[in-house]
């Protein structure tokens, strides 16, 4: 049991850690009260998708300048500036709620500012944690990081709930905004070690971008396992704008049951990170790599075809559970693939698929929620990804070698150099 959490020993990475699943908490709560507003005013599932649209695409833009940054600036002021400047947006919607002024455009634009302020430190706490821990625990470290980034969807809509239900989500805008100066409190006790600076750093940005996205595009099987994740994250992780609809149309409740829907999902994402920070050995992580994608699928096959609540937040647990393990696994083996000086680069192109192609998916996953309904939009999802993983390891021999030996850095060698 304590070698789950191994990598908590060592200071440097416990004020990451720390720092990150305080940030998660606000991230996530914020996410509850900006969905939940949304629908509230418009009571439709297309309405959230945009929301959660404006979150991503803000990601989408800067995760990749953060990637290059990280590997210029210091990585702890980075993240510094990425908790400080969301507070403020936060504390500028709560304002604008307790007015009763509020708009939906409004909480677009500030959506998408905070997610693209936030996002900017996103790469850099990534590429911190390998220099901070041994290379052995490094599977260890991105797992934890995971559950810094899963676990709060558990905790931050149970802060939400209790707002939700007495003050409104104006109270959660205000508790957000100071969860995240505790974020930012807590990073400056963080010492960084000194870091491997980009090879060329008088060369431009874009040429220093262009380096990780060859790295990211040209490595196989690298390459592979992030056209694996596209699809992961389009069809399996990006479901949320369903979720209102969901709680009051489809199961008769309003926005505590949605948060508890929300917060069944964050429990599942604790229990696989938790599960995945427990792995030793690197074919058993490929292993447990093709389980959890084939199970992101089922998992959505069971919310289509539940009936009533209890199926639903377990079949939503078991989403969060194979989602999170997945995204950990993928991002340990393509950590451990690239040289430090790149690490940046690397995730910001990681996180820039990711974040780009759940962008676009939720939207289209929101409109098809409205004209076509939830629960046919679950399954039909759920069946494609359970068909599109099979297909993976029966038809890539490269995809097949990951899943058997769990490793992705026999042929990274050349895109490096």
């Amino acid at each position: 049991m304590l070698n789950m959490f191994a990598s908590l020993q060592y200071p440097g990475f416990r004020i990451l850690w720390t720092t990150n699943v305080l940030g998660g908490i606000s991230q996530w709560a914020m996410m509850v009260g900006r969905a939940w507003l949304v629908f509230d005013l418009t009571e439709s599932a297309l309405a959230v998708a945009v929301i959660t649209f404006s979150g991503f695409i803000g990601s989408f833009l800067m995760v990749p300048l953060g990637g290059v940054l990280a590997d210029r600036w210091d990585r702890r002021n980075l993240m510094l500036w990425s908790f400080v400047l969301p507070l403020l947006i936060n504390m500028l919607l709560a304002a604008i709620t307790i007015s009763d002024a509020v708009l939906v455009w409004h909480v677009v634009a500030l959506s998408f500012l905070a997610n693209l302020t936030r996002s900017v430190g996103l790469p850099a706490s990534r590429a911190l944690a390998p220099s901070l821990v041994p290379p052995e625990q490094l599977l260890n470290a991105v797992s934890l990081a995971s559950v810094a980034m899963r676990g709060p969807r558990l905790v931050g809509p149970l802060l939400a709930v209790p707002l939700l239900a007495t003050i409104g989500v104006e109270g959660i805008f205000v508790a957000s905004a100071a969860v995240y100066g505790l974020s930012a409190l807590n990073l400056l006790r963080l010492k960084a070690p000194e870091q491997e600076r980009a090879a060329a750093t008088s060369t431009t940005l874009v040429s220093e971008f262009s380096e990780g996205m060859r790295f990211v595009l040209l490595s196989t099987p690298v390459n592979l396992v992030v056209g694996v994740v596209a699809v992961h994250c389009a069809l399996t992780m990006s479901f949320d704008p369903l979720l209102p609809t969901m709680a009051k149309l489809e199961l008769g409740g309003g926005g505590v049951l949605f948060t508890y829907l929300f917060m069944a999902v964050g429990a599942g994402g604790l229990i696989g990170t938790l599960g995945t920070a427990n792995i030793r050995g690197e074919a058993a992580r490929g292993n447990y790599l093709l389980v959890m994608g084939l199970l992101s699928g089922v998992s959505l096959v069971l919310i289509g075809v539940s009936g009533s609540l209890l199926p639903v937040l377990i079949a939503l647990g078991f989403a969060g559970v194979s989602q999170s393990a997945f995204m950990a696994l993928t991002e340990a083996m393509i950590l451990e693939s690239v040289p430090d000086r790149m690490r940046g680069r690397a995730m910001g192109v990681y996180f820039m698929i990711a974040v780009g192609v759940m962008a676009l998916a939720g939207l289209s996953i929101g409109y098809l929620g409205d004209v076509w309904g939830v629960r046919e939009v679950f399954l039909s999802l759920g069946v494609v990804f359970t068909l599109a993983m099979a297909a993976s390891a029966g038809l890539s021999g490269r995809l097949r070698r990951v899943y058997r030996f769990g490793s992705v850095t026999a042929d990274t060698e050349a895109a490096v150099a």
